[in-house]
């Protein structure tokens, strides 16, 4: 029986196989046969297509073409061949007329002329309707282009005399000012009292007046008394002129270099100090020692100040050279009060040069580079267990940068190189990965004698141990950003004493956890959200005790930490941090 089933087995296979190779043949054909009919059925609608729109489309626009086009190259053909007759035909006359006499050769040349214009009128007029558009279009674009290749500007006149040519009216405003801010003295006779004719006209290309030319020739027809000087002007503004363009040159450097105290470094003004060469008038020429001592002397300038950690309004006043009392009389926000707050914006007044000079050097300095901390994971300790491998070294990097400074006060620095010259070295610290699970009984109570952080993961003290509004704060409080539901350990090892999980109150701890660690020592845990543990359960350092609330006299979401000695509260912090 089983060599029967064993010699029949593969004689099934083998007609199997040849089933499903007939089946896979059956449905390739059939499929070829429907895509070979698709093909062929949509071949057959393209020329159907084609036979039915293209060609009647494309023998239409033929017939357009031919009817529309042929006549115009007929009559093309045939005036050709009249202009061919009509040369023949007058070389036939003037051989005529050479022969009968040659003198008759010139009226017949004379009159060949109009006979052509009466045997070929018809061309012609249709020759003058091609070119006619074709000569405007040429002439126009001729034209366009004298135009524009032309300038336009504006003839200035002034009590019949011109003065020259400008863009525009607000070049004459602009050099008409000029003309007057160069005037500083309140007794000097110039009046600008002119009415100015403006003309619009081609002008010369490179004839044009800027306002500076403009003003010189403005006060050349003012009647004032002018002279050829060098004005200067700061930020704009007018401040006088000299006759000596080397003398204020060097008055202007002499103000640079008495700001520069060592070598390397580069005097600029902080305003811009612009000397214009041109006319004058008299009146308003002062000496560069004037001068000076105008761009020189002290100004009164108000400035605002922001508030910054540790300042007081006395320390504000003392450091811009002012009075408490100057300073509130400028404020009258602070007028009656000594509180500032950081970021508070004051207006102090502070002496300043008219003209100011900055200092530009390069210097090259050290500078620390903060060495970094890298955590390493110790699943066999607990959460809240840190401690220093390797200790970090901060790093020396040698900068050079480029400072800028104003009276004495640093403006702004660009670096413009650094590099270190002594790598930092890497912190390596040792953090406690060992967590107990919610509800775990496996801590043994045993006390390691070292206190562990709380609240892995959230370090930021807010309100720390000590009196606050007279009263002792007996702990310390821990929140941060997210702390909300965190979750609570136990510092150390220990039996639970105390666990109220019932009123949210608690005596002004809310939920709250103690634990007796032996020896004198207990830890209070309060403002909890929610506890795991309950009174006489041992837990183990860093075992899950609780979850970060505001529970009790609470006003937002931390952990209020104690550390009991003896039953005397105690700043927990030096406990936290000993290893």
């Amino acid at each position: 029986m089983n060599d029967l089933l064993e010699t029949e087995k593969p004689q099934d296979n083998a007609a199997l196989l040849r089933r499903c190779k007939a089946s896979a043949a059956l449905v390739y054909e059939r499929v070829y046969r429907l895509c070979y009919r698709t093909g062929l059925q949509t071949a057959r609608l393209a020329r159907a297509c084609k036979k039915r729109t293209l060609r009647p489309l494309s023998r239409r626009l033929r017939a357009l073409f031919y009817k529309r086009v042929t006549p115009h190259i007929t009559t093309v053909k045939t005036d050709s061949a009249r202009f061919l007759s009509g040369f023949s035909l007058a070389g036939e006359r003037l051989a005529a007329a050479w022969r009968r006499h040659p003198l008759l050769v010139v009226p017949q040349a004379l009159l060949l002329p109009f006979l052509a214009i009466r045997r070929h009128r018809k061309a012609l007029v249709s020759l003058a309707n091609l070119a006619a558009p074709v000569a405007a279009a040429f002439v126009l674009l001729l034209t366009v282009q004298y135009w524009t290749s032309r300038t336009f500007g504006l003839v200035l006149e002034v009590d019949g005399r011109t003065l020259g040519y400008i863009s525009n009216e607000t070049v004459y405003e602009n050099a008409a000012n000029l003309a007057v801010e160069r005037v500083i003295n309140t007794d000097s006779s110039f009046r600008l009292e002119q009415s100015p004719k403006l003309t619009l006209a081609v002008v010369p290309k490179d004839g044009m007046l800027d306002e500076t030319a403009l003003c010189d020739e403005i006060l050349r027809t003012s009647g004032d008394s002018i002279a050829q000087a060098s004005g200067l002007y700061i930020n704009g503004k007018f401040e006088g002129s000299v006759d000596s363009r080397s003398e204020l040159d060097g008055m202007l450097n002499g103000i640079l270099q008495s700001y520069i105290t060592a070598d390397g470094q580069r005097a600029s003004f902080v305003q811009s100090a612009e000397v214009v060469d041109g006319l004058y008038p008299i009146s308003s020429l002062v000496t560069t020692e004037d001068l000076k001592a105008r761009l020189t002397s002290p100004a009164v300038v108000e400035k605002a100040v922001e508030v910054q950690a540790g300042d007081t309004l006395g320390g504000i006043a003392r450091a811009n050279h002012m009075t408490l009392d100057e300073l509130r009389e400028l404020n009258p926000a602070v007028r009656n009060t000594d509180m500032v707050t950081i970021g508070q914006s004051l207006v102090v007044q502070r002496e300043q040069p008219y003209l100011q000079v900055q200092i530009a050097q390069t210097l090259t300095y050290t500078e620390t580079v903060a060495f970094t901390t890298e955590k390493v994971q110790d699943k066999t300790k607990y959460l809240g267990y840190e401690k220093v491998k390797t200790a970090g070294k901060n790093g020396v990097r040698q900068v050079t940068a480029e400072v800028v400074t104003v009276d004495g006060v640093e403006q702004s620095r660009t670096v413009l190189s650094a590099k270190v010259t002594q790598e930092p070295v890497t912190q390596v610290v040792v953090v406690g990965a060992k967590t107990y699970s919610a509800g775990t009984t496996a801590g043994d109570g045993k006390a390691t004698g070292r206190f562990i952080w709380p609240v892995p993961g959230y370090t930021n003290i807010y309100s720390p141990y000590g009196y606050r509004w007279g009263k002792l704060h007996a702990g310390i409080d821990i929140s941060q950003n997210g702390i909300k539901g965190a979750a609570i350990v136990a510092a150390d090892g220990g039996r639970v004493v105390e666990a109220n999980s019932t009123s949210s109150w608690g005596q002004g701890y809310g939920y709250y956890v103690v634990i007796d660690h032996g020896g004198g020592y207990r830890t209070r845990y309060a403002h909890c959200g929610k506890i795991t543990v309950k009174v006489g359960q041992k837990v183990a350092q860093g075992q899950l005790i609780g979850y970060v609330g505001n529970t009790g006299n609470s006003q937002g979401y931390h952990l209020h930490f104690e550390v009991l000695v003896n039953g005397s509260s105690t700043n927990p912090v030096p406990y936290l941090k000993k290893k």
